[in-house]
């Protein structure tokens, strides 16, 4: 039985934009974080061969670990070709604040399953509550880091953005640009629709936004507003009451599983 080649390490890197010369090839220092982890954390050698994306544009290259005048450095090689064959639709995560060490987790399995976008937002009954705007950043920016550690870990082609909001007004105004049609909010209400009723026909579904509530539910303000006002349709999942985290990932694999062609 032959082996399966390992697959190489994968690296984000944000604010950068990607350049291919072969007479002068693009040398990208890396950001001590980054340095750190591959050359302490991994333990790879320089001339270690990197599949390297640009958060901003999901461009893929191939690039080498490098130290360019005594820095860690990338220098791009190549362009690849960067595909999501194995991603149907484009899910979004509307999701509420929860308590502990739950919102990393969430971050953590959603990028796994390939979410372009996570919004938190403090709900009225969120355990975790923020402190003003400048709580939130941090909690955001820690979120951010998670979920690079996450895409490249599963071989993620696209980052997802992180944003932590403190009202589910605040949240929506961030995304009312580009909000998808079809629109899911997962509900204990015996109303709720089944997933064939809430997407009949998935032929040409594109993307998808589902939002979750905290522990405890949606207040009911709140689902109002998702339901009445941006036109989100009540999801059951069954029965059984899912905790959230584990609601985020039976939602987002039933939405890719019903979206996937067959």
């Amino acid at each position: 039985m032959s082996l399966r080649a390992p697959q190489k390490q994968r690296l984000f890197l944000r604010g950068v934009f990607f350049r291919f010369d072969d007479t002068n090839p693009q040398i990208i220092p890396l950001p001590p974080e980054d340095a750190h982890h591959l050359l302490n954390v991994l333990r790879l050698p320089y001339d270690t061969s990197l599949d390297v994306v640009c958060a901003d544009t999901s461009e893929l290259a191939e690039g080498i670990l490098c130290n360019h005048n005594n820095i860690a450095s990338i220098k791009l090689l190549r362009p690849l070709e960067n595909t999501r064959s194995n991603i149907a639709i484009d899910v979004r995560l509307l999701i509420a604040l929860c308590k502990g060490q739950k919102n990393e987790l969430i971050v953590d399995w959603a990028t796994e399953l390939g979410c372009s976008q996570i919004l938190f937002w403090q709900s009225s009954r969120s355990v975790l509550r923020l402190k003003n705007s400048i709580d939130a950043k941090r909690k955001e920016e820690r979120y951010q880091k998670i979920a690079q550690s996450a895409a490249q870990q599963s071989k993620q082609t696209i980052l997802p953005s992180v944003s932590v909001h403190l009202s589910l007004a605040e949240a929506l105004t961030s995304i009312e640009a580009s909000i998808p049609d079809t629109r899911l909010i997962c509900s204990l209400e015996s109303h709720a629709s089944t997933l064939q009723s809430a997407i009949a026909d998935p032929t040409g579904l594109q993307a998808a936004i589902i939002a979750v509530g905290p522990e405890g539910d949606f207040a009911p303000e709140e689902s109002q507003a998702l339901i009445d006002e941006k036109g989100f349709t009540p999801l059951s999942l069954g029965s059984a009451t899912l905790r959230s985290e584990l609601a985020v990932v039976s939602a987002i694999l039933s939405v890719r599983h019903r979206a996937a062609p067959h």
